[in-house]
């Protein structure tokens, strides 16, 4: 399936070293075959580029905006004070206060200009895109099918949960708070290899069949 062509989230930062984090959030998009752009645009060194993009932002098709700033993060409110489209704040981890500068900053804004504020760091970049996502989603069906793929949970996932949420979890007869801790540690990392192998396995499927049909 082709990406929408009628849809754009866009993804700036303020600057390239936020990518590692911001890159998750194009991750997400490009797995749900929505059309994105990601752009440096910095509220402090490069002013003008960060007016210029948000005046523009409707007139090049852009439907959501996804920012990400850390410390004093200001690029995802003055991007909303800008323009009426729904914006995404992403507070980058920060080196003194651990994110919680850039949190503050992008969170507390003044009544009329909202943004939308997520977690810290790359939790926070990957809600975002699904966050963008489900606004997208709302007026586009192809989308909509991709959202509901893409959060069903596996039977894998509902076996691991179901062990987690046991009072003591699964195989734990003792009460000792930090053999519970282990045990779902350990049953976290069975799942993540679990989808590991599976997508593997999709993957060396998929490139067999491309090579049956090129015969």
């Amino acid at each position: 399936m082709s990406q929408n062509k009628k849809s754009i989230v866009s993804i700036v930062m303020g600057s390239q070293s936020d990518y590692k984090t911001m890159k998750l959030s194009a991750k997400v998009l490009k797995s749900l075959k929505i059309r994105h752009e990601v752009k440096i645009v910095s509220a402090h060194r490069t002013p003008k580029r960060l007016y210029e993009f948000a005046k523009n932002a409707k007139k090049n098709k852009i439907s959501v905006i996804i920012a990400g700033a850390g410390g004093s993060a200001h690029l995802p409110g003055m991007i909303a004070s800008l323009t009426s489209l729904p914006v995404i704040g992403v507070p980058i981890e920060s080196k003194k206060l651990k994110g919680l500068d850039s949190l503050l900053s992008i969170a507390q804004m003044p009544k009329g200009i909202p943004v939308g504020t997520v977690a810290i760091g790359e939790d926070g970049a990957t809600n975002a895109a699904l966050l963008a996502a489900s606004i997208i989603a709302i007026g586009n069906k192809d989308v909509r099918n991709n959202m509901s793929v893409a959060r069903q949970p596996t039977y894998e996932q509902m076996e691991i949960l179901s062990i987690m949420n046991e009072p003591n979890g699964a195989m734990v007869t003792d009460t000792d708070p930090m053999q519970i801790v282990v045990m779902k540690t350990f049953w976290m990392r069975i799942l993540q290899r679990t989808i590991i192998m599976k997508n593997k396995v999709k993957q060396y499927s998929n490139r067999q069949e491309r090579i049956y049909i090129n015969c």
